[in-house]
């Protein structure tokens, strides 16, 4: 009976770091409750291993033959691992769930940025045409400033003469 004790302790010690882990990534209500019902049987278990241990020997004796393990204890133990087994369900749909949201912002960000990318585009065809027209300008003015100061070369050869 002492060597499933202990089994049993180990075996709710390996649970309780995994619950609290998934406690705190998903503090809702529903987890918060499987958490205090799974703490709750533990309790339960402890209390009864401690009247079981307070007993004496002879009742130890008696107790192996009369109420084995299988009477006694694994009730209490099948409801932990039972209760355990919820928390961890729990955590794994929210965690699905987090996915889900994960996955539904990506494909929303994908979305803003081929807009994103659409709008450069039409950016840098606008500039590419001011750009063209700016270019066709600067030659306009270029040629007006070449015609200037060719007139202004031929007046004054013509005033110099």
């Amino acid at each position: 009976m002492v060597r499933q004790l202990s089994k049993s302790f180990s075996r709710i010690a390996d649970a309780l770091p995994r619950t609290d882990l998934s406690l705190v990534l998903y503090p809702t209500e529903m987890m918060k409750e499987a958490v205090a019902r799974l703490y709750a049987y533990i309790l339960k278990f402890i209390m009864h291993a401690v009247r079981w241990y307070k007993q004496g020997k002879f009742a130890h004796a008696w107790a192996a033959i009369a109420n084995p393990w299988a009477l006694s204890f694994e009730s209490h133990f099948k409801d932990i691992a039972e209760q355990a087994r919820r928390v961890e369900e729990l955590a794994f749909s929210a965690s699905r769930a987090e996915l889900r949201d994960a996955h539904l912002e990506i494909r929303e960000a994908r979305g803003e940025l081929r807009e994103a990318r659409k709008e450069v585009r039409a950016l840098s065809k606008d500039v590419t045409s001011q750009t063209q027209q700016l270019m066709q300008i600067a030659l306009a003015s270029q040629s007006v400033h070449a015609q200037i100061q060719i007139d202004l070369s031929e007046s004054k050869s013509m005033i110099a003469n």
